[in-house]
């Protein structure tokens, strides 16, 4: 990473889960004994990245460039990204999302993913502001899913628009409805992301064993691969806060890290991406809108 773009995303980390075997946290301990209490190292010449093996998933309707592009920069712009929990009593996400469908397909947008971005990083420039990342957090493994968040992915299926799931994978035996339903959906071109194990706050765990940080990724990602065979490419931050050693990050295969503020562009020349999102605000008209002040401006 660049100095000046770590600064940047370090400086965005401070606002913003499996206890590990004795064989496998000896083995962590060992890796990042140096990184404790070390400021991350300036990235100058990272190597490309191959992508874990994904099953296949159909590509985005994107229209082709009418012209050709002349990239001039390694800055991409972040497609506008949302937020969203189960609803609450304050706050009915389900309603939501109905409305912001509509406001979506009002606006000729198209939704994609972390990982259809990935392999084509030039559409985040040749359709700004016509690019959406639609994620929804904490679906556990162990569980079933939820019914509002069932009826969340179903709005979103109906319409055609896949989305990004931040698993959570504390716990030994995986629901099989779950399972299945995730193994469905990413057949789809569903995007299925780790939440880490436990769901613990990774920066706050960096402070006292940085070690912890990476298996919190590595048991999650070993979890999600064995029950549905895709290992994820993409961490959505617990609580939105990212660490300050992206090595505990990208030594873990991870492309991108998920936060919450900033992260509105990305360096392609990042040996992994840490972009923001935008939570719901009173309506969904508005929200768009502030999607599109922030992230394409």
């Amino acid at each position: 990473m660049k100095p000046s773009t770590l600064g940047l995303v370090a400086a965005l980390l401070l606002v913003g889960c499996g206890t590990p075997t004795p064989q496998a946290a000896a083995t962590i301990a060992t890796e990042t004994a140096t990184l404790t209490l070390q400021p991350p190292a300036p990235i100058t010449a990272p190597p490309n990245l191959a992508l874990p093996t994904q099953t296949s998933t159909p590509s985005p309707t994107i229209p082709p460039p009418t012209a050709t592009l002349d990239i001039t920069t390694d800055q991409w712009p972040t497609p506008l990204s949302l937020m969203l929990h189960r609803k609450s009593a304050k706050f009915d996400t389900v309603a939501f999302l109905r409305d912001f469908v509509k406001t979506l397909k009002e606006n000729d947008v198209h939704v994609v993913t972390y990982q259809q971005v990935a392999t084509n990083l030039e559409m985040t420039l040749r359709e700004r502001g016509k690019l959406v990342i639609i994620s929804i957090d904490d679906i556990h493994l162990i569980a079933p899913i939820p019914p509002d968040i069932q009826e969340m992915i179903e709005i979103l299926r109906e319409a055609g628009y896949p989305a990004v799931l931040g698993v959570v994978t504390e716990g030994i035996s995986p629901t099989q409805e779950t399972v299945e339903t995730l193994k469905e959906l990413s057949a789809l071109g569903w995007e299925i992301a780790t939440h880490t194990d436990t769901h613990k706050n990774l920066a706050e765990l960096e402070n006292w064993s940085p070690g912890d940080v990476r298996m919190e990724i590595r048991i999650s990602c070993d979890k999600i691969e064995k029950a549905i065979g895709i290992r994820p490419i993409t961490l959505i931050l617990p609580e939105g806060q990212m660490v300050m050693t992206p090595k505990l990050v990208y030594k873990e295969n991870i492309r991108w890290a998920v936060g919450i503020n900033g992260g509105v562009v990305f360096d392609s020349t990042d040996r992994f991406f840490y972009v923001g999102r935008e939570s719901p605000g009173l309506d969904a008209a508005g929200t768009f809108r502030a999607m599109m002040q922030r992230f394409a401006p």
